[in-house]
């Protein structure tokens, strides 16, 4: 089995353990985001961190070699030192000004200039969604833009030949195995493995290990297909939902309680 090519896709997020609230631009829909403006530190957002963990896994049973990359601003620079450490071979950090701002597709846009420009590639992994966006989009968007098939939501991803991925695809009560040829895809589901530790060695080895800088120029796009003037969708509102309960005591003797609630129920359109 030849050596494998495999990129993950990933972005660092606020750390899960300190929310912080958002607030957006009226303006121009962008959702600001205060966390770095607070120091909150910035992590692996946690579906990513499966992503890159199953890369790990795959090279450790097949060999390869596993380049991560994110689009994001300079301070995402100690995530992607966090990844070498893991054990990813090459970080590469996709980051211009013009790229603030955008939306699922324009992301997915650039990502795709980037895993181009880094030569050919057998095996794409990502999050199937990210912990502060959710939206499940970018992975599948990718997979259109780079022309190649993929699979999403895996709990499992096993090689059926050397060139043919088989995969189960959850989600809610259901699943699917699937099989599909490489270049292949994948959208990483919870569940699939947990993510290892850094190590002292990792950590140490991370250190002489460079991290690539990408800036629109060498992606070969205009600064019109990028960012907020490449994204054709825009965040008009975020609100927080409430929820409001009522409380009902019901006191009594023996089963008379029971019979109320019973009565209750019924009303209500629950029984």
């Amino acid at each position: 089995m030849a050596e494998l090519r495999i990129r993950v896709c990933l972005k660092s997020v606020p750390d899960p353990r300190r929310p912080v609230e958002s607030t957006i631009d009226p303006a121009t829909g962008v959702v600001r985001r205060r966390a770095d403006e607070i120091g909150i530190p910035r992590v692996i957002s946690p579906l990513d961190a499966c992503a890159l963990e199953e890369a790990l896994r795959v090279k450790e049973a097949h060999g390869g070699e596993v380049t991560v990359l994110s689009m994001d601003t300079r301070a995402a620079s100690e995530v992607l030192r966090e990844t070498l450490a893991l054990g990813a071979d090459r970080a590469v950090l996709v980051c211009d000004q013009s790229l603030a701002g955008a939306d699922t597709l324009a992301t997915a846009r650039t990502l795709a200039a980037a895993i181009r420009s880094l030569g050919p590639y057998d095996l794409v992994l990502c999050g199937a969604w990210s912990y502060h966006g959710n939206t499940g989009q970018v992975g599948p968007q990718l997979a259109e833009l780079l022309n190649i098939a993929h699979i999403s939501f895996v709990s499992q991803l096993r090689f059926a030949s050397p060139q043919r991925v088989r995969a189960r695809s959850e989600w809610e009560d259901r699943f699917s195995v699937l099989e599909a040829d490489l270049p292949l895809l994948v959208t990483v589901a919870e569940g699939i493995n947990v993510p290892r530790r850094t190590s002292m060695m990792g950590i140490l080895l991370a250190r002489e290990k460079p991290i690539l800088h990408l800036a629109l120029g060498q992606l070969g796009l205009s600064a019109g297909e990028v960012g907020l003037a490449g994204s054709p969708t825009r965040v008009v509102g975020v609100s927080t939902l409430a929820s409001k309960r009522k409380a009902q005591i019901l006191q009594g003797d023996g089963g008379e309680p029971a019979c109320r609630l019973i009565g209750i129920l019924g009303e209500s359109a629950v029984l």
